[in-house]
């Protein structure tokens, strides 16, 4: 059998008094300083093509692999490029995170207003109050909640959802607070007691006085305690309750931007700690664009 011509002779692998390993170590890095000088291939161009075998080269397939960039782990603050529709088809990076676009707000601060945010369907808004709920969200690298819901649903149900959610510990302090300050009151006599009842119980039958303090007092204290959820500093409550709001996280008035941001839920929701879900039966009656990226 003959000897290729890509083949160099057994003779010249090694001289006399040199050491295979060390030839060897010098072509491996020949071989990575070829591979490191190959342009890669751009989009839209033709692919180099091998006169002799009609196909591809070999490094045109290692530098256009080379050119994707890598995924940002959760957490990491280096923002990506920005990804078209297209661009995210071709590549099939459909959970690519864009972290230019990546944007949270307090879960908290979504109820300002009396859950204003929640209320009103965004495609009914101006521009200028799109604009406004978009600018009450901030730049951030992960999220504690992504929220999954659809505005087809009644807003009151999402602020009462929401308001037990992150505000309960405020509601029940306050009917405590209501009961105990009333009953105080009642016993010291600084309250009226208009009404009567004819106590029959164990033996003991008498008429008592009998007011509405307690039980008016302490529904009306924990309803406002729910309210006021959003007034509260942020060290009143948790600190990292940042979540993922559409409509406000997503641009509503920048068409490249809001591109960018629908295309990129997949991403939102893979540096999501959790997925909270405001069930709904209109929710639960169409394909939500959200469960397919579980």
């Amino acid at each position: 059998m003959g000897v290729g011509p890509s083949c160099a002779p057994s003779s010249a692998c090694c001289t006399p008094g040199e050491e295979p390993g060390a030839v060897e170590g010098v072509e491996a890095e020949s071989k990575l300083g070829q591979l490191e000088q190959i342009p890669a291939i751009k989009y839209g161009e033709d692919p180099a093509v091998d006169a002799e075998t009609g196909g591809l080269y070999r490094s045109c397939t290692y530098s256009t692999l080379m050119e994707i960039p890598d995924l940002p782990t959760r957490g990491s603050s280096g923002a990506t490029i920005g990804m078209s529709k297209t661009e995210r088809h071709t590549l099939g990076r459909y959970s690519h995170i864009d972290m230019g676009v990546a944007r949270g707000m307090s879960l908290r601060k979504s109820l300002e207003g009396f859950g204003r945010l929640w209320r009103y369907n965004p495609a009914t808004w101006a521009d200028e109050d799109r604009m406004s709920l978009y600018n009450m969200s901030t730049r951030v690298t992960h999220f504690q909640a992504f929220v999954s819901h659809t505005w087809r649903s009644p807003g009151r149900w999402k602020i009462l959802s929401l308001s037990l959610q992150c505000g309960w510990h405020y509601g029940l302090v306050s009917w405590l607070f209501a009961a105990t300050l009333c009953t105080a009151l009642c016993l010291a006599d600084v309250l009226p007691m208009p009404l009567i009842y004819r106590a029959n119980i164990m033996g003991f039958v008498d008429v008592c006085p009998m007011g509405f303090w307690i039980m008016t007092c302490s529904c009306l204290a924990t309803g406002l305690g729910l309210m006021s959820t959003p007034l509260w500093p942020d060290r009143c409550g948790r600190s990292t309750d940042t979540c993922f709001i559409d409509v406000a996280s997503i641009h509503q008035v920048d068409k490249t931007l809001m591109e960018r941001g629908v295309f990129g839920i997949a991403g939102f929701l893979s540096v999501s700690s959790e997925m909270r879900i405001l069930w709904s039966a209109p929710y639960l009656s169409r394909v939500s664009v959200d469960l397919p990226c579980v």
